[in-house]
């Protein structure tokens, strides 16, 4: 890499994640409770700006085929 830049999420430098910005982490054992969750979620911040993070480009593009939110998949096989 050339000019790499560090951040630090956890110290005080001005690139660290500020306070209004909540990380939210659930391990969940099936497809059907993730979706669930996430639906939840969804609909319980409607107002919120939201990124989910999927395990596989596969998983990514499932949930743009949900029918309860506007989902934009991110990931490396898009043009």
């Amino acid at each position: 890499m050339k000019n790499p830049l560090l951040i630090d999420l956890v110290g005080t430098d001005t690139n660290q994640i500020p306070e209004r910005i909540k990380n939210i982490c659930v391990l969940c054992d099936s497809d059907k409770k993730r979706h669930a969750v996430v639906r939840d979620y969804i609909l319980r911040n409607k107002d919120k700006k939201i990124l989910i993070f999927a395990e596989t480009k596969k998983d990514c593009q499932n949930f743009g085929g949900l029918a309860y939110a506007k989902f934009t998949p991110i990931h490396g096989d898009l043009a």
